[in-house]
C-alpha cells in the first residue's frame, strides 16, 4: 500500500521539480487502462491511476508502448505534446497535484494547460484543463465523493469543498480522529503520531526519506518512519523516487506475477479436474456399451425363431446353439415380432456408435489433459509477467477488456550459444510450435525429453554436422526445462522427422536417437 498524504506529496513534488521543470514533453505513451507516461529528455514521468496504488513518479524501468489511445490520452497528446513543464504545485493543501504546461501555438501565442492529479486512493482522478481552469477532458468521469461533484467538459474545475484547516504547529488535539476531522490532507498514520506531539509534527513535516516497510502480510511505501511500522522490516532509500521504483519493481510487480500465476494455475487445475470427471463418465459409458455385440447376437437368435412369437408375449424361450442350452429373450408386449427384432438391432447399432464416440472423445480428452499438464509445467517454470500473459493468451482466458485493449507483447526467444551453435528453448506451447514448425529448418536438430512434459529444443545447424558435446549440452537444456528431476532420456532427430498431430501441439517423430542425461 502507498501512504502519501499531503506532506508526502509535497516532498515528492520537490523531487519532480528538480528533475523536470523547464523540460519539454517529447512523447506520450499509454500502456493500459490505468497508466501512461509523459516522456521528457531521459526522464519518464509515469502516472498510475489504480486504487490505492495511484501515484506519479519518475520511472527508471522502460515500458513498451502497446498503442492504446483512450479519449483522455488523445486529448493529452493534442494539448501537451512538445509543451514545456513550467511548474508543479500542491493545490488547496490537499492531495491534488497541478502540472502547469506552456507551448507556443501556430499563431505565435502562448497556450497554457494544466494536468490535475487528485491522488485519493480509489477516488483518484486526472483532469486536463485550459488556462481558465475549464475542463478539456477527464480520465474518469463520474459522480465523485463527499460533495457529489459532477464533472462536465467545459465546466470549471473545482476543489473538494471542505471546512478543514491547513496543518499548523500549535494545535493540540484530543485524538487522531479529531485531527483528521479538522486538518486537510492527512491520514491516520500521520495523525496517530502527531495529534498531541508538536515536535514530532514538525519533524515529520520538515524532513523525509523513502521507506518500504514489510511484514508477512503487507508492504507499505511511505516518506517517513512512522510508529505504525515499528515491527516491520525496514528498507530505507535516499529519495522518494528511488523508493517508489523499488516498491513497484521488487514488491508490487512480484505480487502481480504471483497473483496472475495463481489465477492461471487455478484455471488449469479446475480444467484438469473437470476433464478427470468427464473421463470417469466416459469409462462408465464404455463399460455400459461394451456389450453391444450381445444385442446383435440376440437379434440373430430372435430372427431364427420369429415365427414362434405370439401377440403380447413378454419373453420367448429359444435354443442357443453356441451355449448348447435354452435361453430367454425379453420382448415388448406392445410391439410386433418384427419391431421386437428391430429393437435389438437398434440397440446394437446405438451401442456400437456410442462406444465409438466415447472412445474418440476419450482420446481427445486425454490429449487435452496432456496439453494442460504440460502447460502447468510451463507455468511452474515461468517467472516473467510477459510469459504469463503469453500463457493466458494461449489458453484464451484473458478478460474481454484485456482482449480489447491489450496486445500481448512478444518476448525474445530463449537462446543459448554453445560451441558456436545457436540453441533455442521453448518456454510454452506457442514458443514450442514456433521453434519447431516456423523457425527450425529441416536439417536442424530437434530434442525433447521422453514421455515427460517439457520444452522443444532446437539446435540451428546451418547444415553442419553437430558434435556430440553440443548435442549433450542441448539435451541437458531439454532435461532442465522439463517436469521433475533426476536422470532423463532425451530423444533427438532432424526437424524434418517431426510431425504435428493435433491442435494441442503434440508431435510424432521417427529416425531418432536417444541420450540419457
Amino acid at each position: 500500500m502507498i501512504y502519501f498524504d499531503t506532506i508526502g506529496l509535497k516532498f515528492l513534488i520537490e523531487e519532480l521539480k528538480q528533475e523536470l521543470i523547464n523540460f519539454k514533453v517529447n512523447k506520450i505513451m499509454q500502456y493500459d487502462n490505468h497508466s501512461f507516461s509523459l516522456i521528457f529528455p531521459k526522464k519518464n514521468l509515469f502516472f498510475q491511476i489504480k486504487d490505492n496504488q495511484s501515484i506519479v513518479y519518475i520511472k527508471n524501468q522502460k515500458d513498451e508502448n502497446i498503442n492504446i489511445s483512450s479519449s483522455f490520452i488523445l486529448s493529452i497528446k493534442k494539448y501537451l505534446d512538445h509543451s514545456q513543464l513550467e511548474d508543479i504545485q500542491l493545490l488547496n493543501y490537499d492531495r491534488i497535484i497541478s502540472f502547469k504546461f506552456k507551448r507556443i501555438n501556430i499563431t505565435g501565442e502562448m497556450d497554457i494547460n494544466y494536468l490535475i492529479f487528485e491522488v485519493m486512493g480509489k477516488h483518484s482522478n486526472l483532469f486536463l484543463l485550459d488556462n481558465n481552469f475549464k475542463i478539456i477532458n477527464i480520465f474518469n468521469n463520474n459522480v465523485s465523493i463527499e460533495n457529489k461533484r459532477f464533472y462536465a467538459i467545459n465546466s470549471k474545475y473545482e476543489y473538494f469543498e471542505t471546512n478543514k484547516k491547513e496543518l499548523d504547529f500549535t494545535s493540540i488535539f484530543e485524538s487522531s480522529k479529531e485531527m483528521i476531522d479538522k486538518i486537510k490532507g492527512i491520514g491516520n498514520i500521520f495523525a496517530n503520531d502527531t495529534y498531541s506531539n508538536i515536535d514530532k509534527r514538525k519533524q515529520l513535516s520538515s524532513s523525509y526519506k523513502g521507506y518500504i516497510f514489510k511484514n508477512n502480510d503487507s508492504v507499505y511505501l511511505s516518506y517517513n518512519n512512522f510508529s505504525k511500522f515499528n515491527n516491520f522490516e525496514i528498507n530505507e532509500y535516499n529519495s522518494l523516487n528511488e523508493a517508489i521504483n523499488s516498491y513497484f519493481e521488487e514488491y508490487i510487480n512480484t505480487s502481480s506475477i504471483r497473483d496472475k500465476k495463481r489465477n492461471i494455475e487455478k484455471y488449469l487445475l479446475n480444467k484438469i479436474k473437470k476433464n478427470n470427471k468427464i473421463l470417469e463418465n466416459i469409462e462408465k459409458d464404455i463399460i455400459k456399451d461394451s456389450n453391444f455385440e450381445e444385442y446383435r447376437y440376440l437379434g440373430d437368435l430372435l430372427a431364427s425363431y420369429i415365427y414362434l412369437i405370439k401377440p403380447r408375449m413378454d419373453k420367448i424361450e429359444v435354443f442357443d446353439y453356441n451355449k448348447n442350452e435354452n435361453i430367454l429373450i425379453n420382448l415388448d408386449t406392445k410391439k410386433s415380432p418384427s419391431d421386437n427384432l428391430n429393437l435389438y438391432y437398434k440397440k446394437y447399432r446405438k451401442g456400437k456408435k456410442s462406444l465409438e464416440v466415447a472412445n474418440d472423445r476419450k482420446i481427445k480428452i486425454l490429449e487435452e489433459q496432456k496439453y494442460l499438464e504440460e502447460t502447468l509445467n510451463f507455468l511452474n517454470n515461468e517467472n516473467e509477467y510477459l510469459g504469463l500473459e503469453e500463457i493466458e493468451n494461449e489458453l484464451d482466458i484473458k478478460t474481454k477488456i484485456d482482449k480489447k485493449n491489450k496486445k500481448v507483447k512478444k518476448r525474445e526467444l530463449l537462446k543459448y550459444i554453445y560451441n558456436g551453435y545457436e540453441i533455442f528453448v521453448g518456454r510454452n506451447h506457442t514458443e514450442n510450435n514456433h521453434l519447431t514448425f516456423e523457425k527450425a529448418k529441416n536439417h536442424d536438430i530437434w530434442l525433447h525429453v521422453r514421455d515427460i512434459p517439457g520444452s522443444h529444443v532446437i539446435i540451428i545447424t546451418n547444415k553442419n554436422k553437430v558434435d556430440d558435446d553440443t548435442i549433450y549440452y542441448a539435451a541437458r537444456l531439454a532435461a532442465i526445462h522439463s517436469k521433475g528431476e533426476g536422470r532423463k532420456i532425451i530423444d533427438y532427430t532432424e526437424r524434418s522427422n517431426v510431425k504435428r498431430t493435433n491442435k494441442f501441439g503434440n508431435v510424432t517423430f521417427n529416425n531418432f536417437k536417444s541420450i540419457e542425461v
